[in-house]
């Protein structure tokens, strides 16, 4: 909020250079603000940011401007918030799991690096080796698991035979009687 009380959050400032003093602009609202923020209210809103941000309901009470204990009560009993608060954390959750596909081959150069380093302590050539042989070894499991699942969904779910097949053609001899017939 401004000092004037607005609630300036998802809101972009208009085209052009922003005031000299640094304040402020209201504009156009942001068309990518999360869905499920749909439907809270402000203080709901600033709760469940704060939850995401803090390490505890406390704390992020006290950043959002509410009571914990009104945070508790939604999270029982508003079910609104309680499934906003569950799409922000898989949201979360997602964004970190993107993050460390992003930084895995660099994480396996390093542990490759000390693993091929002699100057490196024995115990941690023995570590990045392990965890290199592990992760290979998880990869290898998850890519069989991923097969057995598909194996098992395609044989309860058998897929009928495209309906865009051609008809077999038919067998000259029916033709035969209809040419004799005329």
């Amino acid at each position: 909020m401004n000092a004037h009380g607005d609630n300036l959050r998802g809101v972009n400032p208009p085209e052009g250079d922003p005031p000299a003093d640094g304040a402020p602009v209201s504009g156009t609202v942001v068309e990518d603000r999360a869905p499920y923020l749909e439907g809270l209210t402000a203080n709901q809103e600033a709760a469940l940011l704060a939850l995401m941000s803090e390490p505890t309901v406390l704390k992020a009470a006290e950043k959002a401007g509410v009571a914990s204990r009104t945070i508790y009560k939604w999270l029982e009993s508003d079910e609104r918030f309680a499934r906003a608060y569950r799409a922000a954390r898989r949201q979360t959750f997602v964004h970190a799991m993107t993050m460390t596909q992003r930084y895995a081959p660099m994480a396996i150069q390093a542990l490759a690096k000390i693993m091929t380093d002699s100057a490196a302590p024995a115990s941690a050539r023995v570590s990045a080796a392990n965890g290199i042989l592990n992760f290979a070894r998880d990869s290898i499991e998850l890519d069989d698991l991923a097969e057995r699942v598909k194996a098992l969904e395609q044989a309860a779910n058998p897929t009928p035979p495209p309906t865009h097949a051609m008809p077999p053609p038919t067998p000259p001899a029916a033709e035969e009687p209809q040419r004799r017939a005329a």
